[in-house]
């Protein structure tokens, strides 16, 4: 957590191709969470 800067739980952290491309903290309604890992 410490090595990714993550603050908050729940927190969503999207890579692509190893690095990151998104981030949301807090907690989000099931539809969002499966636009978010699409």
């Amino acid at each position: 957590a410490a090595r990714l800067g993550i603050r908050s739980i729940p927190t969503l952290v999207r890579f692509e191709q190893g690095r990151e491309v998104a981030r949301r903290s807090g907690t989000l309604p099931a539809a969002q969470i499966v636009r978010f890992a699409s």
